[in-house]
């Protein structure tokens, strides 16, 4: 199975104790799930890990927490796949749904790196575009939580259909 991991999973699970983000990446480690991203999405993961590393407070030397958390960022990229270049996916044409153009590279992403799903915090809004797009095989890309994809992943594993 393909995703497409926002940034608000990757950092939560990087810089909290969010176990949904944390099983959607013990998924990755175990095979079942590969992650695709785009240099879009790796600009804008770097850049909010950068702003997250500034807001760490605690007794340990900023450098330290920077060079620690750099690491873990480099390991992340080195299991990623990069795709492009990107089909142009304007998921914010309709704008009363998606105010957020930085959602586009997301889908993006999803359709050229033929993604089954794209695994996001702001599932909440960006639902309505579930099964709306289809990656390059002409399979319809979920828009699902955390939470909901890591149930619907391991069900799979166990050979259990779950329907979100």
């Amino acid at each position: 199975m393909i995703i497409v991991l926002d940034t608000n999973v990757l950092m939560r699970a990087i810089f909290s104790d969010d176990q949904h983000g944390k099983n959607i990446m013990r998924l990755h480690n175990k095979g079942s799930i590969s992650i695709v991203t785009s240099s879009c999405i790796d600009k804008e993961w770097t850049s909010i890990f950068r702003l997250m590393c500034c807001r760490i407070i605690d007794d340990t030397p900023p450098e330290d927490v920077v060079r620690d958390k750099n690491n873990w960022m480099r390991f992340i990229k080195t299991f990623v796949d990069f795709v492009g270049p990107l089909k142009r996916v304007h998921i914010t044409d309709v704008k009363k749904y998606s105010p957020d153009k930085d959602d586009d590279m997301f889908f993006q992403c999803a359709v050229c790196g033929n993604a089954d799903m794209i695994i996001s915090y702001n599932s909440d809004h960006l639902n309505i575009f579930d099964n709306k797009y289809k990656n390059k095989q002409g399979k319809k890309i979920r828009v699902l939580s955390p939470y909901q994809a890591y149930i619907i992943i391991s069900g799979k594993e166990k050979g259990i259909s779950v329907r979100y």
